[in-house]
């Protein structure tokens, strides 16, 4: 009798032994899923980064020789890029800051990239100040 005991004693931690390691590894394949997602997610995060810092550099050398309003109104464009499968839109957009300069010299870029995320749309925005030698009247 004491030997069928033990027996079941047995089997019974060798089935609490395999509950508590098949949770762990359920916890390990969940760790493992939400790293691969955070690497996707980082991934597109610099992909959008580098596209607006590109926007950004265009603004600044597109006029080298001087930035007028006119020079930095053609530079203002939209455009869009295909990367493994994700959709990033880019689009600058200039505006006077009279808030900040009555004279209406200084002009404000914006360079913002959004692409689609399976949660929620991903967005990025760089944002720099330009001093222009003219007033930007009827700037697009």
């Amino acid at each position: 009798m004491r030997q069928r005991q033990v027996r079941g004693a047995i089997l019974a931690d060798v089935l609490i032994a395999v509950f508590i390691l098949s949770v762990g590894l359920v916890a390990v394949v969940g760790l493992f899923i939400q790293v691969g997602q955070s690497g996707k997610l980082l991934s597109r995060q610099e992909q959008a980064a580098c596209y607006a810092a590109e926007g950004m550099e265009r603004l600044r050398h597109w006029g080298t020789a001087e930035w007028t309003a006119e020079n930095l109104a053609d530079a203002a464009d939209s455009a869009s890029m295909q990367k493994d499968g994700v959709q990033f839109d880019r689009t600058i957009v200039l505006r006077p800051r009279p808030d900040l300069d009555p004279l209406g010299h200084l002009l404000e870029a914006e360079v913002r990239v959004v692409w689609a995320e399976p949660s929620q749309p991903g967005q990025l925005v760089l944002l720099t100040y330009f001093a222009v030698d003219t007033p930007m009247e009827g700037l697009r």
